[in-house]
């Protein structure tokens, strides 16, 4: 969550609109590396809309997230949650105890471009993304030599999809993911690899109400690696099923 932020987003010149955000540390200068640069984030993104074609490209920086030294900055309390889950089943499998890791990120950098073309009933998807979390500090694992004051995770993903409009109000897609990354502790560097595959359906009740189901199965691999799908409770493992239904509705 951003707690006070500045946004602008750009009138539409021809389908090509972007938008630029700041969100505040909300603390004053101060020296240690606290002040402005303490837990703040700024970012920028282009969209292009044309015909049957949806494109965007994006850029964010976060410095200091979730920082304990300042609760009251740009991001805290649900940042961040996966990757932490995911840090200490790690550590654990490569132990054999379990695991008090406590993470400390100094900055994450995320890069990702995208876009949908629509032909007739049909629609196709691509992502691609390349996630920096540098500075990392981690304390209390249990594998030996885990434990440094200057790691870094590096992740890139790249994704594909396709979905068919059955009716007008009924939609149903599939995608595949592939993701790369390297973990760097104070033992080294940890390759880690997953694929995600995926299905699912949308109805459409009106205009700002659907009704959606999707399945999706992830597959990891890498020295002590486990699948975790999206913001889930990491597996035990290297296999992971996720299954979810809901009702949503736009306001």
């Amino acid at each position: 969550m951003y707690v006070s932020s500045v946004t602008y987003e750009s009138p539409d010149y021809r389908g090509l609109t972007y938008s630029v955000q700041y969100a505040f540390s909300n603390q004053a200068a101060a020296p240690g590396g606290l002040g402005f640069a303490n837990n703040r984030e700024f970012g920028a993104a282009i969209k292009y809309l044309h015909g049957g074609l949806r494109a965007a490209v994006g850029y964010a920086r976060l410095d200091g997230p979730n920082a304990a030294s300042n609760t009251n900055g740009a991001t805290y309390g649900d940042y961040p949650g996966a990757f932490p889950l995911w840090f200490k089943r790690v550590d654990t499998n490569l132990s054999g105890k379990t695991s008090n890791a406590a993470l400390a990120i100094g900055s994450e950098q995320i890069i990702a471009a995208g876009g949908l073309y629509q032909i007739g009933k049909f629609e196709f998807g691509s992502v691609i993304s390349r996630t920096l979390i540098g500075k990392l500090a981690i304390s209390g694992a249990s594998t030996p030599g885990f434990n440094t004051a200057n790691g870094r995770f590096d992740i890139d993903s790249a994704e594909v999809s396709a979905s068919v409009y059955v009716t007008p109000s009924y939609i149903v897609g599939a995608m595949g993911k592939y993701s790369d990354a390297s973990l760097h502790t104070g033992s080294g560097v940890i390759p880690m690899h997953w694929w995600t595959f995926g299905v699912g359906n949308d109805y459409l009740l009106s205009k700002r109400t659907d009704i959606y189901v999707a399945l999706a199965y992830e597959i990891a691999s890498g020295k002590g690696n486990v699948a975790q799908v999206t913001l889930d409770a990491p597996s035990s493992n290297s296999h992971q099923i996720a299954f979810t239904i809901g009702l949503r509705h736009r306001f």
